[in-house]
């Protein structure tokens, strides 16, 4: 099994920085990391998964140095990046999820993939992975419960449970 997540408004409540991300004017959005905040219980499924030992890759719109100032400021334990600059293209082209499963991941394996945004679920659909909608920090929930992802999850909590169901039966 491996898991794929989304990074800001997936593991990180980022919204603050939104108008300054969309203007990439990074220097800015480094100052406002600290008034970021994590969702709740994400450490915990995290270190879960990693206790299992569970591939865990983060694939994001963003460029590396800010995807890593992010998870070492929160001490997220995921190392396996995928950012804006290691692929041509972007969500929602299947290319990041694609080479997030052949450098991190085995594509026997099953391969959830969590996202806030409509771009992570046709990513992941087109990269033939189980997408999963992360509805708690999308900014546009209807989209978000249309989009035919294979997992709708209201809550990290849920995103919890879906997990832990899966983890059983490895």
């Amino acid at each position: 099994m491996g898991v794929i997540f989304d990074l800001d408004n997936t593991l990180i409540n980022s919204s603050i920085a939104s108008q300054l991300r969309k203007k990439r004017l990074w220097e800015e959005v480094y100052k406002v990391i600290p008034n970021f905040f994590l969702y709740d219980d994400i450490l915990e499924i995290l270190n879960f998964l990693n206790n299992k030992n569970i591939e865990l890759v983060i694939v994001t719109s963003s460029p590396r140095s800010y995807c890593k100032k992010v998870t070492e400021h929160f001490n997220i334990p995921i190392n396996n990046l995928i950012c804006y600059h290691d692929t041509i293209n972007h969500k929602p082209n299947p290319e990041p999820i694609i080479k997030a499963i052949e450098k991190y991941l085995n594509s026997e394996k099953m391969i959830f993939s969590f996202g806030d945004d409509i771009k992570d679920i046709e990513a992941s659909k087109q990269a033939k992975v189980d997408s999963v909608a992360c509805l708690w920090g999308s900014t546009n929930q209807e989209i978000l419960k249309n989009s035919n992802a294979n997992f709708i999850c209201k809550t990290p909590q849920d995103m919890f449970r879906l997990l832990k169901e899966h983890v059983e039966f490895l």
